[in-house]
């Protein structure tokens, strides 16, 4: 959202990171003004790599009303420029290597058709040069056989609501979700022998206030997250293929910067807390760092809403409609109305767009070459690109055990993630099962369903079996009648009917449809 993105932070001062050979030849340059020719002065800062031989900089030009006195200014920018992963190349190469080429455009195939969520309107990704952008990004590893990079900003915390997670710590859902990244690397792996590289950049810390959850408990989620990882990929190939940071670490991990650091730079920028949680040090001045680094201007904010600007509105709308859902704290919970309860949700949804644009600069400035993803809904023209953690072909996100062979709509808000649900196993079923709590908790309740909450090495999950003679399992056998098979239910073998097969008469229906639809096409087809 171009229009949210104003403001007079720090970030804002910073027109172009480049790269250069100590002779002075450019390698690489990144930056949202990089073609702009219209500033009155500019400056610049640079820092030599004494390891890889070159020379990092930024071209800034600091505006009449912006933020940070020059101390911080000039720490910050050194933050920028020693953790910047910015590669020593150009986006497109400066000579077209063909087989570079077509190796990038294998691997978008993969990225289109392993984790790329289409939105049902306004996708970009074939029509509106979606696809050519992330092919050139790809292209730019490729061409100087360098791992390619992808950013993901995504596994904050589980959800503190009890109705969507069987608990706060990952459990099946995050291990699928981590299967699907650490397969699609290694699909990449298999016609590039160089490799990729996923990032989990966690976003708990940046968030954990707004949704009611301790920063201790975002801390405890992430290493639990990174433990599972290892457990599940222990090989060097495969520790390379995924890797993993958080809001602190994008900081603090330099020891020289934490040491030249003074505490005092962050009086006066006090972060907003929707809900009282309980904060660590740390993630709360990384907070701070944050947004007195790189965060919007909110009476721009608040423009843009009052004056009904479509994307801002759209995203606002829809954040406030989420939260209203999501949020579990006691204090709002106490609530005595609807209306305060909404009003709570619109406030932590504008702080969490601000935050949100905040964490996208940061991001921007230290990862500016990396493929962007991303599990909110995008148009896929680049820089981002949104996707699914799940693979279609294992994972069914359903609102209903009882309709739960329905076809599901495109996600155009934000699509499914384990920190929001819990994986459903019915037995006697291959496919797992995306959904709140609350839908396997109330089909145990309805006596439809046994089961409950089991532990396993896969991870934590409801296991469900379906009771003979429920009434789900009468549907099952009117859909039998509906399809044609039989004239009426009574018609169906009494076995049948007590016995629980109702993913066989699920297939049967399916393979009739197909039937049909193939002796359609040869009667069309016909001269």
């Amino acid at each position: 959202m171009e229009a949210l993105n104003n403001g007079t932070s720090v970030y804002h001062d910073i027109h172009t990171l480049y790269c250069r050979t100590y002779e002075g030849e450019l390698l690489a340059a990144e930056g949202r003004n990089i073609s702009y020719h219209g500033h009155r002065k500019t400056q610049i800062l640079e820092v030599h790599d004494a390891i890889r031989h070159i020379v990092r900089g930024l071209v800034y030009c600091i505006q009449e009303n912006g933020k940070g006195a020059g101390a911080f200014r000039n720490w910050i920018f050194t933050v920028f420029l020693r953790g910047t992963k910015l590669q020593p190349f150009c986006q497109t190469g400066s000579d077209e290597n063909g087989e570079a080429r077509a190796l990038s455009e294998e691997i978008a195939v993969i990225f289109d058709a392993r984790l790329r969520n289409t939105l049902s309107k306004g996708d970009a990704w074939h029509s509106d040069g979606g696809r050519a952008y992330f092919v050139n990004r790809v292209y730019g590893y490729v061409e100087k056989g360098l791992p390619v990079q992808f950013g993901l900003p995504a596994f904050p915390c589980k959800s503190p609501n009890p109705r969507k997670v069987g608990g706060m710590d990952p459990d099946a859902a995050e291990c699928l979700a981590l299967d699907v990244l650490r397969s699609f690397i290694a699909e990449i792996t298999e016609i590039y022998p160089t490799g990729a590289t996923l990032w989990i950049i966690s976003d708990g810390h940046v968030f954990s206030d707004c949704i009611g959850v301790d920063d201790d408990k975002v801390t405890f989620y992430d290493d639990r997250l990174r433990e599972i990882y290892a457990e599940r990929y222990p090989s060097a190939a495969d520790q390379k293929a995924i890797q993993f940071k958080g809001l602190k670490e994008l900081f603090f991990s330099n020891d020289d910067l934490r040491r030249t650091f003074s505490d005092e730079w962050m009086q006066g920028h006090d972060i907003f807390h929707p809900l009282q949680t309980r904060l660590c040090d740390d993630a709360e001045l990384s907070r701070k760092l944050m947004m007195a680094a790189c965060e919007i201007d909110q009476d721009n904010f608040r423009a843009l809403l009052k004056h009904g600007d479509n994307n801002t509105l759209r995203t606002y709308r829809g954040l406030s409609r989420f939260m209203l859902e999501d949020i579990a704290h006691p204090s709002f919970a106490e609530l005595s109305s609807v209306s305060q309860r909404k009003k709570l949700a619109c406030k932590v949804a504008g702080e969490m767009i601000a935050r949100n644009q905040a964490y996208s600069n940061l991001l921007e400035l230290l990862f500016p070459n990396f493929i962007r993803l991303s599990i909110h809904a995008h148009p896929n023209k680049g820089p981002k690109f949104g996707i699914r953690l799940f693979s279609k072909d294992r994972v069914r996100e359903i609102e209903s055990l009882d309709r739960r062979h329905e076809p599901k709509p495109s996600y155009d808000f934000q699509v499914p993630t384990p920190w929001h649900n819990s994986i459903l196993k019915v037995e006697g079923e291959k496919s797992f099962y995306l959904a709140k709590a609350s839908v396997a908790e109330e089909a145990i309740a309805s006596g439809r369903y046994q089961g409950g909450w089991v532990d396993g090495p896969d991870g934590g999950h409801f296991n469900l079996r379906e009771k003979p003679g429920s009434e789900s399992m009468e549907a099952h056998v009117a859909d039998l009648a509906d399809a044609g098979f039989v004239g009426s239910k009574s018609q169906v073998p009494q076995g049948l009917q007590r016995c629980g097969m109702g993913m066989l008469v699920q297939t049967v229906k399916k393979v009739w449809a197909c039937t049909i639809r193939w002796l359609v096409w040869i009667l069309v087809s016909r001269p």
